[in-house]
């Protein structure tokens, strides 16, 4: 695939796109909450979402966590729907199963990955808002 444009501020040559990862969407907007919402403190986390588009096996959901405690590798857990991973400060769900769209998700982060609040608290005006701590990526890779 290649690409040009004659925009206002200059043209762009023809550029070619040898790959682009498919980004999906959502349509309620994802949430987290907590089961010990202290800040620093180790807490059951439920990711809440509804994807706009089929989850197919190996599809993944990136969960930007910053200002978390993330450590770098998370202890083995079983969950019928997803894997889970990290990489850095983002949790990564890889869907086991399809999920169709429109389904809504609530999946369970257990306190025992040992991932921590922010010491600044989880407040709107806190890390939140400040950080980005609710950025989420979808990334479908059989698509």
């Amino acid at each position: 695939m290649t690409i040009e444009s004659d925009s206002p501020l200059g043209p762009i040559p023809p550029t070619s796109i040898t790959s682009v990862a498919p980004v999906g969407s959502f349509t309620t907007t994802p949430a987290l909450s907590f089961s010990n919402p202290i800040a620093a403190a180790a807490s059951d986390m439920t990711f809440s979402f509804t994807a706009q588009m089929d989850l197919a096996p190996g599809d993944t959901v990136s969960l930007d966590l910053a200002g978390f405690s993330v450590p770098p590798t998370l202890p083995a857990h079983t969950d019928a729907t997803y894997a889970f991973s990290v990489a850095g400060r983002t949790l990564i769900f890889t869907a086991k199963v399809a999920v169709p769209r429109g389904g809504a998700q609530a999946v369970l982060v257990p306190a025992l990955f040992g991932i921590r609040l922010p010491d600044v608290g989880t407040g709107n005006t806190r890390c939140c808002a400040r950080l980005g701590t609710c950025c989420v990526k979808v990334i479908n890779t059989k698509h």
